[in-house]
């Protein structure tokens, strides 16, 4: 059975991120779509959302230490948290205003980018390259 290190792990992660990051933008990015119900963009940017965060997950587990594991737990749960909380009042009420809706935009955007991820990758790098200098 092939095993892969760590390190491997991480790239494999990175490389699924900027896939689901690229076809979400060329072919589900659904936001300048007039016909399609916002009801349906929700679901669908939700559904983008937790891929990435379920990705991330896996991977991240076998590279980062359990610090690292709880920030990439707590933001994704914060901005997830803010996400719906918008959305429900978006389904609730049936528009929000362009400001929120921007926010809306840019912390989706946030969350299936893989630039947390990478940054998770970076300061675990460091901090690998750190220990072997201690030691």
């Amino acid at each position: 059975m092939l095993r892969l290190n760590r390190k491997a792990i991480f790239f494999i992660g990175l490389f699924a991120i900027v896939i689901v990051y690229s076809l979400y933008n060329i072919y589900f990015d659904l936001t300048s779509v007039p016909d399609i119900p916002g009801k349906w963009k929700h679901v669908n940017k939700l559904f983008f959302v937790l891929i990435v965060y379920t990705i991330g997950t896996i991977a991240l587990k076998k590279y980062t230490v359990v610090w690292m594991m709880q920030i990439w737990h707590l933001v994704h749960i914060v901005f997830i948290s803010l996400l719906l909380l918008i959305g429900a009042y978006d389904w609730y009420n049936g528009s929000i205003t362009d400001q929120l809706r921007n926010i809306a935009n840019s912390v989706h955007e946030f969350l299936i980018s893989p630039v947390l991820y990478v940054s998770m990758g970076i300061i675990q790098a460091r901090l690998l390259k750190n220990n072997k200098a201690h030691k």
